[in-house]
């Protein structure tokens, strides 16, 4: 009985070693979530970028709410930036630039009529890590992060 006993504990305690390593290797990253605005109204379009200290950046898309979600950032600290281009002079110098129906599709298909209505200028020094002010701790599992920013010279 002791012979059959012995290759399921160890199988066991194999699983329980897989299991650990697993859960280890997962918690260097984490989930980064919140809402981008500025003077108060959501930012429709544009990226979150994360300058993580490892000197690689990740990146989230804003939804027409303002909201941002960034999978696997390395924990600790991260500069953050904040980029909003002119989705109007975006698609037009694009399509100027190709002249391509291919151009066209994917910006019609991609950008919601609703955000080129929507959008506003953000600051470009906001768009810029070392400008930006903005940075984070990210810690393990979920982190949410609003981004308020002021544009101090709107009325």
């Amino acid at each position: 009985m002791t012979l059959l006993s012995k290759p399921s504990v160890h199988a066991r305690d194999f699983l329980f070693l897989l299991l650990v390593f697993a859960l280890g290797c997962s918690s260097r990253t984490a989930e980064v979530t919140g809402k981008a605005t500025l003077n108060g109204k959501p930012i429709t379009s544009g990226t979150v970028t994360f300058l993580a200290a490892n000197s690689l950046t990740f990146s989230g898309d804003l939804n027409e709410q303002g909201v941002y979600r960034i999978l696997n950032v390395p924990r600790g600290n991260a500069k953050v930036s904040v980029a909003s281009p002119d989705l109007s002079k975006l698609a037009s110098g694009l399509d100027k630039a190709a002249g391509n129906t291919m151009v066209k599709r994917f910006l019609t298909t991609k950008v919601p009529t609703a955000a080129l209505a929507s959008w506003f200028p953000v600051p470009a020094d906001y768009g810029d890590f070392e400008k930006s002010g903005l940075q984070l701790e990210v810690r393990g599992g979920v982190n949410t992060f609003d981004i308020p920013l002021a544009d101090t010279k709107a009325k």
